[in-house]
C-alpha cells in the first residue's frame, strides 16, 4: 500500500497545469507555474484501481504528485529540502517524451511488463500533432518498495537496452548530455509529476479521456523482475552513447569529467552554450531556453547566478563557462544592486512587520549604527521606495519582528532567527561617543550636577540615583526600582528630564506620560522606552487609583509587559524601562511598608535658580562629560533593585497608611507607645465611668487594657490579647469595625494580624502573643503609678 503525496500551490495559488491556446493559426503551450510555496497531503492508496480514481479527482483542483517521502507536511511552505532523496518507494512512472509507440501497451509489452496493471496519463501536447511519437505517463505499483538509485539505474537500462527507447536517444540541448525518450528523473524523490489536464483557450480538448486506467493479470510488479545494473556501469554506456551522437554532431568528444562541488554536480569544461530565450524571471528565479530548447528547464536562483540548474536531471553548469556575457551582465547588476543609496553606505530595508502587519521601509547604517524607519501605507509605496533609491521592486515583502532591545550587545539585524528580526533600538550620540576613564567625576558637568542634586536631594540618595542612571545609560537594562521625585514648583524636575535626560538616552526611548493616561488599557509607549517619565502623579486623585498602583507595580518590577495596541492582538514584550515620577503633591504614590519598589527623592522646598545661559549653553556643553561619567562609573544592578531607605521614603510610607494600618503596625511591632497616644485626657476617662454608652464603654476597656499592657512591660511578660481584647483595641482607635469573630479575624486578617490558639490562664483562647517595647522617656512618664501600685500590693502580702 504505497503512500502517495500531493501538493497543491498557494503562493501564487493557481492550478498545477500547462495554458494551451491558439489563434487560429498557431498553438501556443504555456508551461507550467513555478509555484514557491505548498501545501502537501500524504494519503495510503491500496491499489492500483484506486489510484487512477485518486488521479482523476485530484486533477480537478488542480494538484500535482511528488515523486518519493516528504518529511513533514508543508502548510503553505516551500519544499526545498523537505523530500529523502535515499528514500523507498512503493510505485513507479514512467515518462515518456516522444517515444516511438503509438500505444502504451505497446511500451509496456517491449519492457515485458505486459501483464502488470498501470495507469495512463497523456501529456498536454498529447493530441496536437507538436510531436511524434508517444507522450504520457505510465504509474505502476511495486509489490515491495525500492530506492530512487534502484529505479533510476532501471530506467537508464531500459534506455540503452530497449530498441524503440535507444533509437530515440537525443543529444539534450546543451549537447553535454542525452536527452532520454523514457526520463531517467522522474524516479527521483523531489520530482513534480504534474497529473491536471491542460486549460485550453481557443480550442477544445483533443483528448477525451487523459487518465485511463489499464487491467491485467498483475497488479504490482514484481520486483525481482527489474533488472538492477551498476550505476557506474551505467554512466560509461551513457558518455559513450553521448560521444556517439556528439560526433555524428560534428561536436568534440565530452573528455572533462562531472566534478561534485558541495551538494551539486557540476560538469566541467560544457563549452560555451547561447540562450535562445530568456532570461525570464519569475518570482526568485531566473529561467533560460538554451540551444533552440522550449520548456524553460534551466534556471538560476536570481539572488545566485553562479551555476545554471535544471530540471532534467543534468549535471550543472557554471554560468561564467557557458555565457561569459551573461555572467559578466549579472556582475554588473549586483554591484549596482549592492551599492548603497547613499554616500554613507545605507542598507536598504523593506518589510512587513510580523505583529502589527504593518509595511515599513527606511535604512541602517553600519558604520554610524543609525536606523531610520518609517510606516508605509501599502505594498506599492514599498515599490516606490525601492524605485527612488534605483532598486527594482520587491517580488515578496517578506515578515520580519520589530524588536526593542537596547543591550549593548544586541544586533540591530538578526536574520538567523525566524523571523528575522530588526531592534529598533539605536544608541544615542552620547551613548556612542561616551569615554571610559579610570576615575569618573563630575568635574566637566556642574550644572547638571546642581539641577539633579537640587531635583533628588543630597549624600547617598543622590548616589543612589547616579547609580540608578549608569545602570541604564551602561548596562541598558531594567533597574527595577522608581525613582519620584517630588517638591514645589521649579524645583528641577522638567530639566532633569528634558535638558538632560531626553538628550542623553534619546528622544525616540524617554516617553513622557500624564497621570490620567495611566488609567488606558494601551501599553504601546512601554515597548520602546528606556526612561518613562510620568508627570504631577497623584495616586489618591485617580478614581481608578488601586488598579492604577497595582499596574505601576508590575512596570517597575516585571521582566516582561502586555503590549496593549489598538486594533492588534495583546503580545508581551521585554520591559527595559526605568520608571521616573514627578509631582508637587507631598503623597505623589502609595508607599506600602513592604514595598520593594520606590526610591523617594527629598522633598524640595526651594525653587532651583538657573539661568539661560546655563540651560541653553552649559548644560549642552556638560552632556557628553556626564555621559562619560555615567558609563565610567560602577553600575551596580543589585544596587539599582534595591530602594534607599530614606526619611522622605518612611514619611511617604506613613502617610500611605491607613489608620487601621497604623493601630495593627503598633500591634506587631510591640510598640506600646504609640498605642498608649490613642488614650483620652483623664477628664475624658473620669466622665466615662458609670455611663453605658458603647464608645464609653471602650473608653473604659481599651484604658484597663493598656494599663495591663503596661504591667507586662514593666515586669517583663509577655502579653497575650485575645480577639475580644484586639476588638476593643480596633473598636477604640478606629470605630466601625466588624463585630461578628469570624468577620473581624478576616479583618485582622487582612492587616497581617493572624491569630492563633493561646493559653490565659486556664483559659484556651484565639489571640496572639506580644512584646511591648517603650522608650526610657515613656516608661518615666507612665510607670510611677504603676509602681506603687505594685509596692502596695506586696507590702499588703506580707
Amino acid at each position: 500500500m504505497p503512500n502517495i503525496t500531493w501538493l497543491i500551490a498557494t503562493y501564487p495559488a493557481v492550478p498545477l497545469t500547462k495554458t494551451i491556446s491558439t489563434d487560429g493559426n498557431e498553438i501556443k503551450v504555456q508551461p507550467y507555474p513555478h509555484a514557491r510555496r505548498f501545501s502537501s497531503e500524504t494519503v495510503d492508496i491500496p491499489s492500483i484501481s484506486e489510484f487512477c480514481k485518486a488521479l482523476n479527482a485530484r486533477q480537478k483542483s488542480g494538484q500535482c504528485l511528488l515523486k518519493g517521502s516528504i518529511k513533514e507536511q508543508l502548510n503553505d511552505e516551500q519544499r526545498a529540502g523537505t523530500t529523502m532523496s535515499d528514500g523507498y518507494t512503493g510505485w513507479v512512472c514512467a515518462d515518456l517524451d516522444g517515444a516511438d509507440y503509438k500505444k502504451p501497451q505497446e511500451f509496456m509489452d517491449s519492457i515485458k511488463m505486459h501483464d502488470v496493471s498501470y495507469v495512463v496519463q497523456y501529456s498536454a501536447s498529447h493530441g496536437l500533432g507538436l510531436k511524434k511519437g508517444l507522450s504520457c505517463h505510465i504509474f505502476m505499483f511495486l509489490d515491495k518498495p525500492l530506492s530512487a538509485h534502484q529505479l533510476k539505474s532501471w530506467l537508464m537500462h531500459l534506455n540503452f537496452t530497449v530498441k524503440p527507447l535507444r533509437d530515440g536517444l537525443r543529444l539534450s540541448s546543451t549537447a553535454i548530455t542525452l536527452s532520454y525518450p523514457l526520463d531517467i528523473t522522474c524516479c527521483q524523490n523531489d520530482k513534480l509529476i504534474y497529473t491536471t489536464a491542460p486549460v485550453f483557450k481557443g480550442m477544445k480538448d483533443p483528448v477525451k479521456n487523459r487518465i485511463e486506467f489499464v487491467k491485467q493479470k498483475r497488479d504490482v510488479i514484481n520486483t525481482e523482475r527489474i533488472a538492477l545494473h551498476s550505476p557506474e556501469a551505467l554512466k560509461k554506456i551513457a558518455r559513450e552513447v553521448l560521444n556517439e551522437k556528439r560526433v555524428a554532431a560534428q561536436l568534440p568528444p565530452m573528455k572533462a569529467k562531472v566534478q561534485m562541488v558541495g551538494e551539486y554536480e557540476i560538469q566541467n569544461s560544457p563549452g560555451e552554450m547561447t540562450i535562445t530565450e530568456g532570461p525570464k524571471r519569475e518570482r526568485d528565479f531566473v529561467y533560460f531556453n538554451i540551444n533552440g530548447g522550449h520548456n524553460w528547464s534551466y534556471f538560476h536562483p536570481a539572488t545566485n547566478y553562479e551555476l545554471i540548474h535544471n530540471f532534467k536531471g543534468e549535471p550543472c553548469l557554471r554560468t561564467r563557462d557557458v555565457f561569459p556575457e551573461y555572467y559578466k551582465e549579472c556582475v554588473r547588476e549586483r554591484n549596482k544592486a549592492n551599492k548603497a543609496p547613499t554616500e554613507m553606505g545605507d542598507e536598504l530595508l523593506a518589510f512587513c512587520d510580523d505583529l502589527t502587519a504593518q509595511y515599513w521601509c527606511g535604512w541602517y547604517n553600519a558604520g554610524t549604527g543609525l536606523l531610520h524607519l518609517s510606516p508605509a501605507r501599502s505594498e506599492t509605496q514599498i515599490d516606490h521606495f525601492m524605485m527612488a533609491h534605483g532598486r527594482q521592486p520587491l517580488e515578496q515583502i517578506i515578515r520580519w519582528m520589530r524588536i526593542f532591545d537596547p543591550t549593548p550587545d544586541a544586533p540591530v539585524i538578526n536574520r538567523d532567527t525566524k523571523p528575522p528580526t530588526i531592534n529598533l533600538f539605536t544608541p544615542s550620540q552620547y551613548m556612542r561617543d561616551a569615554q571610559v576613564t579610570a576615575h569618573p567625576t563630575l568635574a566637566g558637568c556642574p550644572t547638571i550636577a546642581r539641577i539633579i542634586e537640587h531635583a533628588v536631594g543630597k549624600g547617598e540618595i543622590l548616589d543612589h540615583f547616579y547609580n540608578w542612571l549608569a545602570v541604564m545609560f551602561h548596562l541598558r537594562v531594567k533597574p527595577g526600582t522608581a525613582w519620584v521625585l517630588h517638591g514645589v514648583e521649579g524645583t528641577g524636575k522638567d530639566s532633569l528630564v528634558h535638558r538632560i535626560l531626553k538628550p542623553l538616552f534619546g528622544e525616540k526611548w524617554t516617553v513622557e506620560r500624564n497621570q490620567n493616561e495611566l488609567t488606558s488599557d494601551f501599553t504601546g509607549w512601554m515597548e520602546f522606552a528606556l526612561i518613562a517619565h510620568v508627570r504631577e502623579i497623584e495616586i489618591d486623585s485617580l478614581e481608578k487609583g488601586n488598579i492604577v498602583e497595582a499596574k505601576l507595580k508590575n512596570f517597575i518590577a516585571d521582566e516582561t509587559v502586555p503590549i496593549r495596541r489598538m486594533r492588534v492582538d495583546s503580545y508581551q514584550a521585554r520591559n527595559f524601562t526605568g520608571l521616573l515620577f514627578s509631582s508637587n503633591k507631598n503623597k505623589p504614590v502609595r508607599v506600602p511598608a513592604t514595598d520593594r519598589r520606590y526610591n523617594i527623592g527629598a522633598f524640595q522646598l526651594n525653587k532651583l535658580e538657573v539661568t539661560s545661559e546655563e540651560l541653553e549653553v552649559q548644560i549642552p556643553n556638560e552632556l557628553q562629560p556626564f555621559a562619560d561619567y555615567l558609563m565610567s562609573r560602577k553600575a551596580d544592578r543589585v544596587l539599582a533593585r534595591t530602594p534607599l531607605r530614606t526619611q522622605d521614603r518612611e514619611d511617604l510610607m506613613a502617610l500611605s497608611l491607613t489608620s487601621a494600618d497604623h493601630v495593627a503596625q503598633f500591634i506587631l511591632d510591640g510598640n506600646l507607645e504609640g498605642l498608649w497616644a490613642s488614650l483620652p485626657d483623664k477628664a475624658t476617662l473620669a466622665a466615662a465611668h458609670g455611663t453605658t454608652f458603647l464608645s464609653n464603654i471602650y473608653i473604659t476597656r481599651f484604658d484597663e487594657l493598656m494599663k495591663r499592657c503596661l504591667d507586662d512591660l514593666v515586669m517583663r511578660r509577655e502579653s497575650k490579647l485575645s480577639r475580644d481584647q484586639l476588638m476593643t483595641i480596633f473598636s477604640y482607635c478606629i470605630g466601625n469595625v466588624p463585630q461578628s469573630p469570624n468577620k473581624f479575624s478576616m479583618y485582622l486578617a487582612h492587616h497581617n494580624i493572624k491569630l492563633a490558639r493561646i493559653r490565659a490562664g486556664t483559659e484556651l483562647l484565639y489571640g496572639i502573643k506580644v512584646e511591648w517595647t517603650a522608650s526610657e522617656e515613656f516608661l518615666k512618664e507612665v510607670t510611677q503609678p504603676v509602681k506603687l501600685e505594685v509596692v502596695a500590693k506586696k507590702t499588703k502580702k506580707g
